[in-house]
């Protein structure tokens, strides 16, 4: 088996681990591990598929997965014969069956899946309370109340201290492939106004557009940039990266903003208190719009792989089969083994370890070190999660989730397109995104007029964003699956 060595993960072999001795013991099957560093493994799998020489399991994602799938096994007549969980598995979502399925029909790879239960959306809003207590004001939920809060923001000392110091709304320089995949980025203001694109594409009843196209995209240009003159939108937000974006929210210097996680990795353990979670405000038309993703949870669909060379593939196959036959074995897989990850109360209820051994200093390298954590290969329902402690962090998730979900937009499909719609798009995608980037920036900086935008329609006719569109209309018909 060729594994990811976890930039957390502190043991010694994977060959230690007690999931693998006792996976060793109950299936007697003899398990020899080559391991690549998390660091080098995009390049190292590279040389690997290059060579020919393959293991007969392969633990992890490859990029553009597709365009080598002749190097495994196909895996459905397996599955039907060997794997009963993985079965019940795609029985109970067969979306994720559709989405891992290559265009031949073939099903290459089975997943690492685990669904937390709050975290559909990748895109959460938070403001500070305490400023808002200062200024007098509540929650906003219109583009005007909006204004009118940050404004209060940078004209009344919320925090106290005497100084002008106070960053109203911050963002990040757009480090994702997209301007709208940068969740520390400007998608609360482009959610405000209606625009809920990944990839500039979004999907309305059905129907796939072209997101900086639309009209809603004119108004949150508009709306941004009366932001920005008036101040109230971190003036270094377009080019400041992770560290200066997080420092100031570690300081205390920021009123509101975007994120993917948890709001501790913005402001700090010690203010997470002093945020709440804020939906985007309503757009013209008064709806509210709130983008995420199509499960609650993590799904890396290409994890594992057997190689076409295989002699014993049945026994691969019953391998991750046993890995996830029960919530004991799935968890000693992920988490770990009880005691070095976690214990259990009085009530049943799991409870992560604080105190650690072995050098080890946080739960993350706990997970990875003394369980195959995130580099595993197993499948982590909802169900197993409820049998966990709620930290406050965790709480404050779920509590997003339940304000976001009534206003959830649908997202494209999961799922690998075709290899030359692939390569099509990729090579599209480079000139489109450069040219929106900067169109956006502009536009928010120095406003937008009847005639920019004249130009900037122009502009997206002949970079050809119809037939770009279109490739995402074609692969959300073949992949949509009704619920």
């Amino acid at each position: 088996m060729l594994v990811q060595k976890n930039v957390s993960d502190l043991g010694n072999s994977w060959q230690d681990k007690e999931c693998v001795q006792r996976a060793q013991e109950e299936t007697g099957i003899t398990l020899e591990f080559t391991e690549i560093s998390q660091a080098a493994w995009a390049e190292q799998i590279g040389v690997i598929l290059a060579s020919g020489e393959m293991p007969d399991v392969m633990v992890g994602s490859i990029s553009n997965f597709a365009a080598y799938t002749e190097s495994f096994l196909p895996l459905n007549d397996l599955i039907d014969r060997y794997a009963p969980n993985v079965t019940a598995f795609y029985d109970e979502h067969p979306e994720l069956k559709v989405a891992g399925t290559m265009e031949d029909g073939n099903i290459y790879s089975l997943p690492t899946f685990q669904q937390q239960g709050y975290y559909t959306h990748n895109n959460r809003y938070a403001i500070n309370k305490d400023w808002l207590d200062a200024v007098g004001m509540e929650v906003p939920t219109t583009q005007d109340e909006l204004f009118d809060v940050l404004m209060a923001f940078k004209e009344q000392d919320p925090n106290g201290n005497g100084e002008a110091d106070e960053i109203p709304f911050s963002m990040q320089g757009n480090t994702a492939a997209a301007l709208d995949a940068n969740a520390y980025g400007m998608n609360f203001l482009m959610n405000s106004c209606g625009i809920h694109s990944t990839n500039y594409v979004q999907i309305d009843d059905g129907v796939v557009s072209f997101a900086p196209a639309r009209e809603e995209y004119r108004d949150f240009l508009e709306f941004a940039n009366k932001l920005y003159v008036n101040g109230l939108i971190d003036p270094d937000g377009f080019v400041q990266q992770s560290a200066d974006f997080l420092a100031k929210g570690a300081a205390g210097r920021i009123g509101s903003f975007g994120h993917h996680s948890y709001l501790d990795i913005v402001v700090g353990a010690d203010k997470m208190d002093q945020y709440v979670p804020m939906l985007p405000m309503q757009d013209k038309n008064g709806n509210i719009t709130v983008t995420g993703r199509n499960i609650d949870g993590d799904w890396f669909y290409d994890y594992y792989k057997i190689s076409a060379t295989c002699a014993i593939p049945e026994v691969a196959i019953r391998l991750y089969d046993y890995v996830n036959s029960s919530e004991e074995i799935v968890t000693l897989w992920s988490w770990g083994p009880e005691g070095d990850v976690y214990t259990v109360n009085e009530d049943g209820v799991k409870v992560r370890v604080t105190e650690f051994k072995d050098g080890l200093t946080n739960f993350a390298q706990a997970r990875q070190t003394y369980g195959a954590g995130m580099s595993g290969f197993w499948i982590y329902p909802k169900e197993m999660y409820d049998s966990w402690e709620m930290q406050p962090r965790d709480q404050l998730m779920a509590d997003f989730e339940a304000l976001y979900t009534p206003y959830f937009c649908e997202p494209m499909p999961l799922g690998q397109d075709r290899q030359e719609v692939v390569d099509r798009r990729a090579e599209q995608f480079t000139e489109i995104n450069t040219y929106i980037q900067n169109f956006t920036a502009e536009s928010i900086m120095q406003g937008v007029t009847d005639a920019s935008w004249a130009e900037h329609l122009s502009a997206c006719e002949k970079l050809d964003v119809a037939a770009y569109t279109q490739d995402y209309q074609n692969f959300y018909d073949e992949k949509k699956v009704e619920s």
